[in-house]
């Protein structure tokens, strides 16, 4: 595999396949292959590229007829080369993911360092290349192996165990509390036993539980046991701090870039306590330094709005939250795929995805500068012909 660096000069027409797409080529792929043949022309003929993500195979390896997974390998070598969105490699693991990059990319601009000469947009969003059939076979055999195939089973059971947590009645509307309306005191007794009582049943280790069943097997006990002790550390971290200052105040001290206003939207500034986590969590993998204050105080100016892929995928969040009562395990993968959008110049996306995308995009007063000028999701291309319609439209 080779990095964005050893690509040609000239860039081409980077395009990201939703599921459904993708499985309308690789259908005709196997069905009607003087059809696919012409559509290659199209895709030749307008200078694109297949945009590949770690989404994209899991979404692939997930599927349980192997003759489909078959097709869809196929379907990605067919379309060679493929600028891919990890970058691999024990050296590149603190920036492995796109997120990851773009913290990385704002923390050193804010610290007013140079940036690496290969560290542009594309970098950030595609920085490998899978160039060959090779590259192919070696990511099949990845991904097919046991071990990644019970990952992408538990990583599911755990999406589908969100989404049923996160569903709420039929008919009824998203609430969204804000920061000050919750209480500043400190908790009474009755309520601290309870918050407890809680905590210690989300991070006890229930066997019976299938998905514990699943990640005891995947992981063993000891190391699942171990996961789940270092999650209640932190949740008692944040009980021992809401007993000594209230709610509001230990909320607030999660949200180190200090991002959240007074009033702010509990779901907003829980996304904003997030974007401080993974700013340390990439800071001390790059840096070594593990003292959370030094890191905090260092790059308290960095901005989710810094990071656009990870700022749209947020805002999309809370927009599928208010149109959906009933969340599904498959809105992780349409939000993960959501923060390529500005990296690349054609976007498929179902209507459902597409409808939340353009409500955030058409509040230009609120998006930050990177995402004012991307443009929004293809959707309702449910033909070649529609695809190829879309391939030749662009204007770069």
């Amino acid at each position: 595999m080779a990095t964005a660096a050893d690509a040609a000069p000239w860039r081409p027409q980077l395009v990201y396949l939703d599921t459904w797409t993708a499985s309308l080529l690789a259908r005709t792929l196997r069905a009607d292959p003087d059809r696919f043949g012409a559509f290659l022309d199209v895709w030749g003929g307008t200078a694109s590229r297949l945009a590949l993500s770690r989404a994209h195979l899991l979404e692939l390896r997930r599927h349980r007829d192997p003759e489909v997974r078959a097709t869809r390998y196929a379907l990605i070598e067919a379309l060679l080369p493929a600028p891919f969105d990890m970058l691999l490699g024990a050296e590149h693991s603190p920036l492995a993911e796109l997120t990851d990059r773009e913290i990385a990319v704002a923390a050193m601009r804010h610290l007013g360092r140079p940036l690496p000469p290969q560290a542009d947009a594309g970098w950030v969003g595609f920085p490998m290349q899978i160039a060959t059939a090779a590259d192919v076979a070696v990511i099949r055999e990845q991904l097919e192996s046991d071990l990644l195939g019970g990952v992408a089973d538990l990583f599911r059971s755990a999406l589908e165990m969100r989404a049923s947590l996160d569903a709420r009645p039929a008919g009824t509307a998203y609430d969204r509390p804000r920061l000050a309306g919750l209480p500043d005191a400190p908790p009474d007794p009755t309520t601290l036993a309870a918050l407890d009582r809680a905590a210690a049943e989300a991070t006890s280790l229930s066997g019976a539980h299938p998905l514990v069943r699943e990640a005891q097997a995947l992981l063993g006990a000891a190391d699942l046991e171990d996961s789940l002790a270092v999650a209640r550390e932190q949740v008692d971290a944040l009980l021992a701090r809401v007993r000594e200052i209230g709610a509001v105040g230990a909320l607030r001290e999660g949200d180190a870039q200090g991002q959240s206003r007074r009033n702010e939207f509990v779901d907003v500034h829980l996304q904003n306590r997030a974007f401080s986590a993974s700013v340390r969590r990439v800071a001390t993998a790059l840096s070594g330094v593990q003292d959370a204050r030094a890191i905090d105080g260092a790059l308290r100016g960095v901005r989710r709005a810094a990071c656009p892929g990870l700022w749209l995928r947020d805002a999309v969040e809370i927009e599928l939250r208010k149109a959906k009562a009933m969340p599904e395990a498959n809105d992780w993968f349409d939000l993960d795929h959501l923060t390529h959008l500005p990296y690349v110049d054609v976007y498929f996306a179902d209507r459902e995805m597409a409808a939340a995308v353009r409500q955030v995009l058409g509040r230009k007063e609120r998006l930050p500068p990177a995402l004012r000028r991307v443009a929004a999701p293809v959707t309702g291309a449910a033909t070649l012909d529609a695809i190829e319609a879309a391939l030749r439209a662009v204007t770069r």
